[in-house]
């Protein structure tokens, strides 16, 4: 019997993608599981970057919880930790907190099912170490330094690319039969129901090929002040899509486009073009729910997708701590690389859709940033410990006007050179299927070989 399950209240759950949590038990619980599910949680954890324990081990708890939940009847086949760092000793970190993580669900299992004489079924924990030489070595043979699956700059996109590789039980095919759920290792709010929410429209639902999360609010903490969060979403992410909307450029219009939080069959999935960093997710939304040209084939129906509101997210801050200008650049990089992305992607359908005239889209830009971006501070709010909004907004789009201006106002083939815009979009994994021959099938089962079940320490 599965249990009732009472979302954060929103009431903006009447545009035509978006629902709510509640809203997708009540319509899809108690429908059959048809695809595999498989989770994978991406993380870079670099020196600059570093991953914090306490919030894996509860975001893998969490993913383990999908089968234990209780709010439907799916289960998770596999949870993949994926792994890009190349340090040893932060690699051990991750391996050390999966453990601990299946200890504890184990122990939360023992002592709530001893007495039922059947104990629930598990996913199998992996571990796999992207950055790690030996896998730099495999992709070296199969795929040449020089291949663009391997000159993109590291990144999420990168790691998500090859993880969808290793996710999953051998020699399982075809794709559309499984799905994948990438879920960000920066919510200290997450709950297995966040995760089931997710997945549970398309892994019961032939038709549903995409859904991503959006939230009612981010905050996060400095100490004992609370920020609003989701800054570079509110300054740049929807700004965006409301002047793509505004071109018709595209249909939906994403409560939270930036979110890296989704579910994708991994057919779809093996079709699309992968941004190499922070990009990844405007890339994702301009191929599955715009009009771009470019992105035809890719493009979904409106049974395809889906957006799911979780509530209230408390999220890890990645500028806090830092000296002012420091943080400021850090969410200006942030901010860029979405632009070259955006850019990168549809950027000649842009020129023209704007007839080639930046100050039209800058300006536009702009409006909708001065409409949107003032609710981070609506009620008190602050943004940061010592900067405010105006100066976040003039380093967002002071960042992005650079890209913009330059690009519209250049060849394109100077401008990909000069910035290196072909190392920020990797192309598809079909493409690469197509490339390998009868090798891809061979570079897939090299790659497992090179996961680490993670078991209950004895």
């Amino acid at each position: 019997m599965s249990a009732e399950y009472k979302s954060p209240s929103s009431n903006e759950f009447d545009k035509r993608y978006l629902s709510s949590a509640s809203l997708v038990f009540e319509a899809y619980r108690g429908r059959p599981q048809i695809r595999k599910l498989h989770i994978i949680l991406p993380t870079i954890n670099r020196e600059d970057h570093r991953t914090e324990q306490g919030i894996l081990q509860k975001t893998v708890e969490s993913a383990i919880g999908v089968n234990l939940s209780g709010y439907s009847d799916i289960a998770a086949n596999t949870v993949l930790l994926s792994d890009q760092s190349k340090e040893k000793a932060l690699a051990g970190e991750n391996v050390t907190t999966l453990s601990l993580a299946l200890e504890t669900i184990n122990k939360r299992i023992y002592r709530r099912e001893r007495n039922r004489g059947q104990l629930p079924e598990l996913p199998r924990l992996y571990y796999f170490h992207l950055g790690s030489k030996i896998v730099n070595e495999i992709l070296l043979d199969y795929l040449g330094e020089d291949s663009p699956y391997l000159t993109a700059r590291p990144g999420k996109g990168l790691n998500m690319y090859f993880a969808s590789l290793v996710a999953g039980k051998e020699h399982e095919r075809p794709e559309k039969n499984e799905v994948l759920v990438f879920w960000d290792d920066d919510h200290r709010t997450v709950t297995p129901q966040d995760m089931e929410a997710t997945a549970l429209p398309i892994v019961t639902d032939e038709d549903m090929k995409f859904v991503k999360t959006a939230f009612d609010s981010r905050a996060h903490y400095e100490g004992a002040e609370k920020y609003s969060g989701g800054r570079v979403n509110s300054t740049l992410g929807k700004p965006i899509i409301k002047v793509l909307k505004k071109m018709k450029l595209i249909e939906a219009d994403p409560r939270y486009p930036l979110t890296g939080d989704i579910a994708v069959s991994k057919d779809a999935l093996y079709e699309w073009w992968f941004g190499s960093r922070y990009g990844v997710e405007m890339v994702t939304l301009l191929q599955t729910i715009s009009n771009f040209e470019a992105f035809k084939d890719t493009r979904l129906e409106p049974k395809n997708y889906m957006e799911v509101c979780i509530g209230k997210d408390f999220d890890k801050a990645h500028a806090e701590g830092k000296p002012k200008v420091e943080a400021l650049e850090d969410l200006k990089s942030m901010a860029q690389q979405i632009t070259m992305n955006l850019v990168g992607a549809v950027g000649e359908e842009l020129k023209e859709k704007f007839d080639r005239d930046p100050d039209k889209f800058m300006d536009m830009l702009k409006e909708y940033n001065r409409q949107i971006s003032h609710r981070l501070v609506m009620g008190g709010r602050k943004i940061a410990a010592d900067f405010t909004l105006e100066e976040l907004n003039e380093s967002i789009l002071g960042g992005v006007g650079d890209i913009v201006y330059d690009f519209f106002k250049s060849d394109s083939a100077d401008f990909r050179g000069k910035y290196g815009v072909d190392k920020e979009i990797i192309p598809p994994i079909n493409q690469l299927k197509e490339e390998l021959g009868k090798e891809f099938d061979d570079l897939v089962s090299d790659l497992r070989g090179q996961r680490k079940e993670i078991h209950v320490p004895a």
